[in-house]
């Protein structure tokens, strides 16, 4: 004999089971698409101003709970608590507490349920009654029979009671019953609460995504409509200078570590990598703000599936000896910047370059070329990545990517760097023993000569030395942040 001490909580074990079962159904939907949220009290208040002057409780209640019913479709996250507040306010008094409640039981029981599955409602409710010798059976079948055409929340509740009060029989009072289904109504909503919270969330993360695009086209120019190129602006004059310039136009710049390489593909000085751009120029450049601009290329185009970048080399690109920059030669450089003798442990160029398809066989070595770089001809150069990334032709413009003669590193492996055949308006000499890097105008740049004749790079290891020469006017520059050389921020 079953003990009547036990029937609520067996009750409330069935209910809530199926209460959380719908909640799932009902709260699983994509809010990223999802209409602005409502304003569930202006609703009600609307509902409420309608009403006919002289209305009845229970003409009020009838329409207040419709408009309950339609908000809290349209906001499934509200709990039991926030509704019956709401319509407290927006009635303004003209309900008791007892047609407050029976207005939320009614919108709620009304809202849509989801399909439900007979079978797995047999568990729910065999897993609930098991242990207490009642079959789930004859619950089953009852609930599945009553599991057709279109129902609410309320129906379902309602097909769940009877059936378990059939295979129970009056063991359980009215208030145990209502209880019961109060318990479950406030079970389902906190779930459903928690999906809303969750869908929130992850519109949340779309709205962030959405701006980190809108962020990137205003750096990165936008496609013509008619021919879906992207024209890269050229990079904007330097402002007048108003002084008087001095005649010698040297510019020193001590460093404090001696390089061991200076390729482009392994930079990863702080100092050097300011004049790489201008020695081994990239693709594409920035400007001072951090949009894109024009480097040995100025245009480019992306397949719909964001995959294959088409790059157009300018026609008047050369490398430091005369010779055009192709996109053979573009290939060639990046392809040998990968290679695994070529690389160091912190990834270097990798970190960029395995976005395309076939550099990370190159970096393993068991491939010489990348099936994803493709020269079309000698001005289209054409890239095709593993994975859409909407930052690529921003990578395009790091001084990592920079382009350099790679058929003459592969012809004097050990010396190239000491005088490498770069691109663009300095081409630079380096002396692995001193350490000494210059650069110094070259005689192919094809735009503006540059003002500044040569850029000087002592090797100065000691800090107070670099100081004492900044001080002295012996260099123009000295790298100079709080924990290097705290003085100069004095």
């Amino acid at each position: 004999m079953l003990q009547r001490f036990n029937r609520p909580i067996l009750f409330l074990s069935v209910l809530a089971a199926m209460a959380i079962a719908l909640a799932v159904g009902c709260g699983s939907d994509d809010s990223s698409d999802a209409p602005p949220t409502p304003d569930v009290q202006k609703i009600i208040q609307d509902a409420v101003s309608s009403v006919p002057q002289g209305a009845s409780a229970a003409e009020i209640q009838s329409m207040v709970s419709d408009s309950v019913t339609s908000a809290l479709a349209a906001q499934p996250g509200l709990t039991r608590a926030d509704v019956e507040a709401i319509v407290n306010s927006a009635t303004a008094g003209q309900l008791s507490a007892a047609d407050v409640r029976a207005v939320v039981d009614q919108s709620i029981r009304a809202l849509p349920a989801p399909e439900i599955d007979a079978d797995e409602l047999s568990s729910l409710v065999g897993m609930a009654l098991a242990e207490e010798g009642i079959s789930a059976d004859v619950i089953r079948a009852q609930v599945s029979a009553g599991l057709s055409g279109t129902l609410t929340r309320g129906d379902i509740q309602d097909l769940v009671e009877q059936a378990v009060g059939d295979a129970v029989g009056d063991q359980v009072s009215a208030e145990d019953v209502q209880s019961i289904v109060d318990k479950a109504l406030e079970t389902t909503n906190q779930a459903i609460e928690d999906a809303a919270m969750a869908a929130q969330q992850a519109a949340q993360q779309a709205t962030q995504a959405i701006e980190s695009v809108q962020q990137l086209s205003q750096i990165i120019p936008t496609p013509e409509p008619d021919t879906g190129i992207v024209r890269v602006p050229a990079a904007a004059a330097p402002p007048a200078f108003r002084g008087a310039a001095v005649e010698d136009q040297t510019l020193v710049f001590p460093i404090q570590s001696k390089r061991s390489q200076i390729a482009p593909y392994v930079e990863g000085s702080y100092i050097v990598r300011t004049v790489d751009k201008w020695v081994f120029m990239p693709l594409f450049q920035f400007d001072p703000n951090g949009n894109l601009r024009q480097g040995a290329a100025d245009s480019y185009m992306v397949s719909d599936d964001g995959l294959t970048y088409t790059v157009f080399i300018k026609d008047e690109a050369v490398f430091h000896d005369g010779t055009p920059v192709t996109a053979a030669s573009v290939k060639a450089a990046w392809e040998f910047g990968a290679l695994p003798d070529n690389q160091v442990a912190w990834g270097a160029s990798l970190l960029h370059l395995n976005k395309i398809v076939g550099i990370k066989e190159v970096a393993d070595g068991s491939a010489t070329t990348a099936g994803g770089i493709v020269a079309v001809d000698d001005k289209t150069l054409e890239i095709t990545l593993a994975d859409p990334s909407p930052t690529w032709p921003l990578e395009m413009g790091l001084w990592l990517l920079g382009i350099f003669k790679a058929d003459h590193a592969m012809a004097n492996p050990d010396t190239w760097q000491e005088n490498p055949i770069g691109v663009g308006p300095y081409k630079l000499r380096w002396e692995p023993d001193s350490g000494l890097i210059e650069a110094t105008p070259s005689d192919y740049w094809w735009g503006d000569a540059p003002i500044i004749q040569k850029i000087t790079m002592p090797f100065v290891g000691d800090l107070q030395t670099q100081m004492i020469m900044y001080e002295n006017g012996e260099a123009d520059i000295i790298f100079g942040d709080l924990v290097r050389q705290p003085a100069v921020h004095n």
